[in-house]
């Protein structure tokens, strides 16, 4: 199993409650967000994805994903704009 460094994950408190928590880093600066891949996952950071998931249900805790899905974003923009046809 490969280690995508753009997918993270780890356990986490949420209004009191303790949750698995499963994400992607863009980063910060230049230099991590190289390291990270600018956030975009590989398909070998499924497996990754997969056993961060398995782990908090092992635990028998909930299971939160963060997704920032910024390129929805732009084209709901341009669709609305009437720059994209449905």
């Amino acid at each position: 199993m490969g280690d995508d460094k753009a997918i993270i994950g780890g356990f986490g408190t949420i209004g009191g409650q303790t949750a698995m928590f499963i994400g992607h880093q863009k980063g910060r600066n230049t230099k991590e967000r190289q390291y990270r891949n600018f956030g975009m996952a590989n398909p070998e950071g499924l497996p990754q994805g997969i056993a961060t998931d398995e782990a908090g249900r092992e635990f028998n805790k909930p299971v939160i994903t963060l997704i920032d899905t910024r390129v929805h974003s732009l084209a709901w923009k341009q669709k609305n704009a009437g720059r994209v046809k449905p």
